[in-house]
């Protein structure tokens, strides 16, 4: 929204107000007006006009937000593209063990476990099980 649409914007949270039995102060409206000012005003209107048609209590600014447009979690979205790269270098791993045991064992970490299995069965009767993380005999 512009900020030319606070008077109309106020003017849909007065419409609710009015069809909830609720009194409209300044400090809800410009809570709301933060909450939803990244919004178009149309959406804004068409899902307040929907709120007082099928719904039984005043909205919450997230009401008044399309659904398909829940926010993502920045913690979660930094976990989920921690894994595609945890999982692109593991495939990387995996694939000069497959093609290139000397360079593999060389990049091994010293003593250990790994480095110990690789040495009692050998780079080829090892791999790297990448969706359970860890290793198993080939």
């Amino acid at each position: 929204m512009h900020p030319n649409d606070f008077e109309p914007f106020r003017a849909i949270l007065q419409k609710c107000a009015v069809a909830f039995g609720k009194k409209l102060t300044d400090p809800v409206v410009d809570s709301y007006w933060s909450a939803l000012k990244d919004e178009p005003l149309g959406t804004v209107e068409r899902l307040a006009t929907q709120h007082i048609r099928y719904q039984k209590f005043f909205p919450k600014p997230v009401e008044l937000r399309p659904k398909e447009e829940k926010p993502v979690d920045a913690k979660d979205e930094t976990e989920r593209k921690f894994r595609i790269c945890e999982d692109a270098c593991l495939r990387a791993l995996e694939d000069q063990r497959v093609h290139d045991p000397e360079g593999w064992l060389k990049r091994l970490p010293k003593g250990s476990g790994i480095e110990r299995l690789a040495a009692l069965h050998g780079p080829q009767g090892i791999r790297f099980d990448i969706p359970q993380r860890c290793w198993r005999l080939a």
